[in-house]
């Protein structure tokens, strides 16, 4: 294979911050480049490690913004010149620039819509981008949706794809650390109680049609309801992303006022290796509003671990599905979920379909 061929650059930035994206385009990132693929992708200036900094395949972020086209699609060509393939992960958004590089430049452009949120996106974003969508679809481009709720999205709206195909966005992590290094000693107290452990994890506070996507009061009123009705000793991490104190306040206040508190440990930030907390877990509960398809999902079922979810899309085999908005229903579904011994489901290997999509669409690259 010829190593000076570089064969995709990520259109999006490895974490920090880290969320599900962030994290899955790192982890396709490293993989592609330990298999001998040549990867790019981007970091946020001040953020990211000095090792990253100094790569040649990573660039600093910038967001693509059509009030500073010009100077932004120049900066954009350079960071991909050197790329047979450029690949978005910010799913319908800046379509301007990537029909640009397809049309002017010849890139080989893959997008991945990473949410079952395109028709509200569709008709909430300007003309500029609608049209350009228009037109990037008429291009020879790959569309891929990580769940198929998220295709059936696409598939509404007033846009001809061509062919979507659905890839999970999901590759297990294999990487080493140190505990102390990644969890808090008071965290790590609290882990060592010996009760047993329910995760939540929200990335922010974000609404989608009014609704709390993430749902952390239901997390809270689902417990709430598990303490009243289950004998033994249960603890649960609020893992949230976002440090948004005025509404961190507030989830505190509704678990004093059910006397929970006690029982609840506040991991505010991300933590940057999961794996840490996920060898304490055992259920991870997921009661969103909406979903596309969960890396956190994937992951805890990976490793064995029992997930409850919101039945608002298709979830991956051994999910335990409540119905959305029913505490009743969910807090039933994880006291079940506590009864049952479960062996980790065997999951598709992603990744390979992911560099099957790029063998597929650049036949000049050399792949072994």
């Amino acid at each position: 294979m010829d190593k000076n061929k570089k064969l995709v650059k990520q259109l999006h930035f490895i974490p920090p911050p880290y969320g599900g994206v962030s994290i899955y385009v790192k982890r396709l990132n490293e993989r592609l480049n330990k298999d001998g693929y040549v990867s790019g992708a981007y970091y946020f200036a001040g953020k990211a490690d000095e090792s990253i900094e100094k790569s040649p395949l990573y660039d600093s972020f910038q967001w693509l913004s059509t009030k500073r086209f010009i100077p932004r699609f120049i900066k954009l060509i350079k960071e991909t010149k050197q790329y047979k393939i450029v690949h978005s992960h910010f799913g319908l958004e800046s379509t301007i620039f990537l029909w640009t590089l397809s049309f002017f430049l010849r890139k080989k452009i893959v997008v991945t819509v990473h949410n079952s949120w395109s028709e509200n996106f569709y008709f909430s974003t300007n003309s500029i981008n609608r049209f350009f969508l228009k037109q990037l679809a008429k291009t020879d481009i790959t569309w891929i949706a990580v769940s198929e709720e998220a295709r059936a999205q696409m598939q509404k709206l007033p846009v001809k794809f061509k062919n979507i195909r659905v890839i999970p966005a999901f590759i297990p992590n294999d990487s080493n650390y140190i505990e102390e290094d990644i969890l808090s000693q008071s965290l790590i107290k609290f882990l060592n109680n010996k009760n047993i452990l329910i995760v939540f994890y929200g990335h922010s506070f974000m609404k989608n049609g009014g609704h709390d996507v993430y749902g952390y009061n239901v997390a809270i009123e689902m417990f709430d309801e598990l303490l009243k009705k289950y004998n033994n000793k249960l603890s649960l991490v609020m893992c949230i992303g976002e440090d948004d104190q005025v509404e961190i306040n507030k989830l505190r206040n509704l678990a004093e006022e059910k006397g929970i508190n006690q029982s609840i440990y506040w991991q505010i930030g991300a933590i940057k290796e999961m794996n840490a907390l996920w060898k304490y877990t055992d259920i991870y509960i997921r009661p969103t509003s909406s979903d596309g398809d969960s890396v956190a999902v994937r992951e805890a079922l990976n490793l064995g671990i029992r997930v409850v979810a919101s039945d608002v899309c298709i979830r991956p085999q051994g999910t335990i599905l409540y119905h959305f908005n029913d505490i009743s229903d969910f807090t039933n579904k994880v006291i079940e979920c506590l009864n049952l011994e479960i062996e980790a489901p065997q999951q598709k290997d992603f990744y390979k379909e992911m560099l099957n999509v790029y063998k597929s669409i650049n036949t000049s690259y050399l792949f072994e």
